[in-house]
């Protein structure tokens, strides 16, 4: 009796466990295992960590492999020209004055017909600047200057972008010019490039210069040398240049002896007796009286 008695407590306690509304109820039901997203497992992090360091790794390799042959590349075909031309040139520099001259000057024609920098190796000193120089200023091309060294390597490289500035017409290149002289130069003759699209706020140009060209322009279409003295300096020299150098009515007569005659610029007759103004200063007479 004991015995039924434990094993119905037993079944008594089985039941109340299975009893939803028990605090210590379970399911007998198998429960789901929560799984992690793949990218969070450690394992294919570092798959995903080693394909990115390879892709990242011949990305690089292929770009300063790339640089490399860029680099050290020659026109195979290019190079057998100059190697021609080089080679016809020796039977004619070999009765020069100056055979070593004659020689330098064959080699760099050579490399600017070809525009194969590499031509120029053999060269030295003044001679290797030209020859590289010529290529490089061909090509508007600072790097090609990389054969040189030192002051060489910045004078070609002056020169090149010089070239390049005015080929692009871009003021701003000139910045990177080193020689203060070449870079005022450049500065120069690209600063009307510069007032026609209204930037010399930007690059940090004055006022007075800016405003010259319209000023001159407006002295110029009066006809008045006198109106020079608004000027100074360079300035003044210039507009008085255009007065001497234009001939509005094509007579034969400059702006600056229309003015100091006093006859137009605009007619080449001013009197309107037949005969333009050139010809009757040329013969003595008055081109103010018919």
């Amino acid at each position: 009796m004991s015995a039924m008695f434990e094993l119905s407590i037993v079944r008594r306690d089985f039941a109340h466990m299975l009893d939803p509304n028990n605090q210590n109820y379970f399911s007998l039901e198998e429960q789901p295992i929560a799984v992690a997203p793949w990218w969070k497992v450690r394992k294919f992090q570092v798959q995903l960590a080693v394909i990115a360091a390879v892709i990242i790794g011949v990305g690089v390799v292929g770009y300063y492999a790339y640089q490399m042959y860029s680099l050290t590349y020659v026109d195979v075909t290019a190079l057998n020209q100059a190697k021609s031309i080089i080679s016809e040139a020796e039977s004619s520099c070999a009765t020069a004055d100056n055979v070593e001259e004659c020689e330098a000057n064959a080699r760099a024609d050579a490399a600017r017909v070809t525009g194969e920098v590499s031509v120029c190796d053999g060269l030295a000193g003044a001679k290797l600047l030209n020859c590289v120089s010529l290529i490089a200023n061909d090509n508007a091309d600072p790097s090609l200057c990389s054969m040189l060294s030192g002051d060489d390597e910045a004078r070609c490289q002056d020169g090149a972008t010089l070239v390049a500035a005015k080929k692009a017409k871009n003021y701003g290149m000139c910045a990177a010019i080193t020689d203060a002289t070449m870079k005022i130069g450049c500065q120069g003759q690209l600063v009307d490039v510069v007032i026609a699209n209204g930037e010399c706020e930007k690059y940090g140009i004055d006022a007075s210069t800016c405003d010259f060209p319209g000023a001159l322009s407006a002295v110029v279409l009066s006809g008045n040398l006198d109106g020079c003295a608004i000027f100074t300096g360079d300035q003044k020299a210039e507009c008085e240049d255009v007065f001497t150098s234009i001939d509005g009515d094509e007579d034969g007569l400059s702006l600056i002896e229309e003015s100091e005659l006093g006859t137009s610029d605009q007619k080449a007759d001013t009197d309107g007796d037949g005969y333009t103004d050139f010809q009757e200063v040329e013969t003595g007479h008055d081109p103010l009286k018919p």
